[in-house]
């Protein structure tokens, strides 16, 4: 018989780590082959300078050891965080910055100016970045022990995707990523409210940023049904990015329980 899909319980995966709004646990979702993702293996939060000196403790006690920050370098400038540069006793804590995103390439540049939808926005991403694609997924592949953490700006799009790309090459079926991807969508409610009530004078902004704040459901499953129309399965994408069979079975075994 099919396995009955498990959607996620956002009581059980919300980590409060103090001033950090979209963090949350991956562990315990099935695969398709009846195991499941381990817990503390994976975590996906928002930024990580909004953090306070108590929710920087719950993160290292939590047990992260690898924090992949996929922002551009500008936007460390602007907002970086006390796990940027390596501390000495910091728990053995590994932060690379490998941004998803080259936002003065020219490719990206003339095609996103044609589309505003999601969906098309993140297959466009998997598309021309397919080198920072590989250098993220070496860089999991690479981790030893305890949690991976992922995070960008706000946790959902660039975060979105690469934990889209992580969990359905652990195995885990299109819905449930789908519906783990749509937990933001109410997690960083309190972060938009803020953002919104900055621009009370104007009406067309509001309407343009609660477009830009939707993570449905049907925007990830779109997307992942383009990279197996296009490229055959998650797997054959990231052959196709340069990641190795090699790197793929170590990622996977690190997501397995």
């Amino acid at each position: 018989m099919p396995q009955e899909t498990q959607f996620p319980d956002p009581t059980v995966r919300r980590l409060r780590w103090d001033a950090c709004y979209n963090a949350r646990e991956l562990g315990g979702y099935p695969t398709q082959d009846g195991g499941e993702i381990a817990w503390q293996a994976l975590v996906r939060t928002d930024n990580l300078s909004r953090l306070t000196a108590d929710g920087q403790a719950a993160l290292v006690a939590y047990g992260v050891r690898t924090i992949i920050d996929l922002r551009d370098p500008s936007e460390l400038a602007m907002e970086p965080h006390a796990f940027i540069t390596p501390l000495g006793g910091n728990d053995g804590l590994v932060y690379y910055n490998l941004p998803l995103i080259n936002f003065n390439d020219e490719v990206w540049l003339r095609e996103i100016t044609h589309t505003t939808a999601t969906p098309v926005y993140y297959c466009l991403t998997l598309d021309i970045f397919k080198p920072q694609v590989r250098a993220i997924m070496q860089a999991v592949a690479a981790t030893a022990t305890g949690s991976v953490l992922i995070h960008c700006h706000a946790g959902k799009d660039r975060t979105g995707i690469i934990v889209a790309l992580l969990l359905a090459l652990a195995g885990v079926d299109h819905a449930i990523i789908a519906a783990d991807y749509a937990l933001s969508n109410h997690y960083l409610q309190p972060w938009y409210q803020q953002l919104m009530a900055k621009q009370t004078d104007d009406a067309e902004r509001q309407k343009q940023m609660t477009e830009d704040f939707k993570t449905l459901p049907e925007f990830m499953l779109t997307v992942l049904a383009y990279v197996d129309q296009q490229y055959g399965s998650v797997r054959e994408y990231l052959l196709a990015t340069g990641v190795t069979v090699s790197e793929i079975e170590q990622i996977q075994q690190r997501l397995r329980a």
